[in-house]
């Protein structure tokens, strides 16, 4: 029995509110808590998928709380000189101002819960190495008559940041248009849509002309199943659909000094999402920056999907 949770931060189990439990040592547990990286190199500026496995070791029904993760789970990072990594702004904001329900889940005995987290989005996290481990207190249930605290940690697990050096022959990055890319939800049934929100941005102080036909045929997507090369290719109609929009005479889209312009298509009806899962989707467009005789490239940073079963 497995459940899998994502909600931009962490799975985690926390007291109930109001109560200030003791705390005894993980090692008189019930549950254990481990961690993989399915990409231990992953290049600056990527998404970082953390998977963390909870599992019931104990042979008696386990009970635990669940909040909003980002605040009860702890997730430490250290770099090299064992600094500890501080949370970035954004996911200081979402403590400081978002609760989140609490709701109790049952684990029975030898069973495993299975969460998937973008660590990228917690911390800033420049070239380097570093440690990752992970804790979080468990509250005493009905099922443990003390009604006390365990302080769970987890293996603590290494992760190498690269820069990437790597260039296109022909295509540099722009230096004039920005691309961002977001999911409205992130986490979908099998079978349902995906949106994908595609930015673009002018950063310039000058008039950006780029070509105009459909999103499918302005943009190129790379979408990884659990991370995993390779890439997935886009269906057979989608690819035909592509290539008779390439075909035809493009208009022409003016990208105003400090404008956006914002597309938004269901990404399932290009790939095959079909398999339950994490994705890591990048997109890119290429850009004739204004006074250069050679295209440059506009990529995304990557975001994480999850699709789950019925």
């Amino acid at each position: 029995m497995t459940i899998w949770w994502v909600i931009g931060g962490l799975f985690c189990v926390s007291p109930l509110a109001g109560q200030q439990p003791s705390v005894r040592a993980a090692s008189d547990a019930a549950l254990k808590i481990s961690l993989e990286l399915p990409h231990n190199r992953v290049r600056v500026g990527d998404a970082i998928a953390l998977f963390i496995r909870l599992k019931n070791t104990s042979n008696v029904l386990r009970q635990v709380v669940q909040t909003d993760p980002v605040r009860d789970y702890d997730c430490r990072i250290k770099d090299d000189f064992g600094h500890v990594i501080p949370l970035s702004e954004y996911e200081q904001n979402i403590r400081k101002f978002f609760a989140g329900s609490a709701r109790t889940v049952e684990i029975q005995p030898g069973a495993e819960t299975n969460s998937v987290i973008n660590i990228a989005r917690l911390h800033s996290l420049a070239v380097g190495t570093y440690k990752i481990s992970c804790s979080y207190l468990l509250a005493g249930m009905s099922t443990d008559p003390r009604g006390d605290s365990t302080s769970i940690v987890s293996n603590t697990t290494e992760l190498v940041v690269y820069a990437d050096t790597e260039t296109m022959p022909y295509k540099r990055k722009s230096r004039m248009i920005v691309l961002q890319t977001d999911l409205p939800v992130a986490v979908v049934k099998e079978g349902s849509p995906v949106w994908l929100r595609l930015r673009i941005e002018n950063t310039s102080s000058l008039t950006v002309s780029l070509d105009e036909w459909t999103p499918l045929a302005e943009y190129s997507f790379e979408v990884l199943r659990n991370g995993q090369p390779p890439a997935l290719p886009l269906t057979g109609i989608a690819r035909r659909r592509r290539e008779a929009a390439l075909l035809s005479v493009p208009d022409r889209l003016e990208v105003l000094p400090r404008q956006s312009n914002t597309n938004v298509l269901d990404i399932s009806t290009l790939f095959d999402l079909s398999v339950p899962g994490t994705y890591q989707i990048t997109a890119s467009r290429s850009v004739l920056d204004s006074g250069d005789a050679e295209e440059s490239t506009a990529s995304s940073e990557p975001v994480l999907l999850t699709i789950s079963r019925q």
